[in-house]
């Protein structure tokens, strides 16, 4: 028996995903900050990237997991200053990341084996973000 999963528990998908990210570059201001980690949601693992300027305003998290239910690639946003593991942990949090019934914002999910577009939202997120913060070099 292995001692450790270099995967973290995470499926093939996000891992893809993953890959493609960490080739990509974004060219911003030296005090934006983007961060890495795992993420836990109950039988959904995956990553979240947190963006944004840290001690001054709030960053976006988005997780990237294969969903529980099908192959789908499921992707949450949320911002808020303090990252948490998943959004079920708290309540604004939790308002703030999964749409709801009473919610104009669309659940985000990519087909099966859609990494490279996948990836090219978050990109694009994570640039609408820098923008927003007016700290992009290059446009968008």
């Amino acid at each position: 028996m292995k001692v450790a999963d270099i995967n973290l528990g995470m499926t093939e998908q996000p891992i893809e995903i993953l890959k493609i990210l960490s080739n990509s570059e974004i060219d911003c201001d030296y005090s934006y900050d983007i961060k890495t980690r795992s993420w836990y949601n109950g039988r959904e693992r995956g990553f979240v990237i947190s963006a944004g300027k840290f001690l001054s305003t709030n960053p976006i998290h988005i997780a990237v997991y294969e969903h529980r239910n099908s192959d789908n690639i499921g992707v949450l946003k949320w911002d808020h200053h303090s990252y948490h593991n998943s959004p079920l942990e708290d309540k604004e949090i939790f308002d703030n990341a999964f749409p709801n019934k009473n919610s104009s914002k669309p659940f985000i999910n990519f087909s099966s084996g859609e990494y490279q577009k996948c990836a090219d939202w978050i990109i694009k997120e994570i640039k609408m973000h820098l923008s927003i913060q007016n700290m992009i070099k290059s446009e968008i």
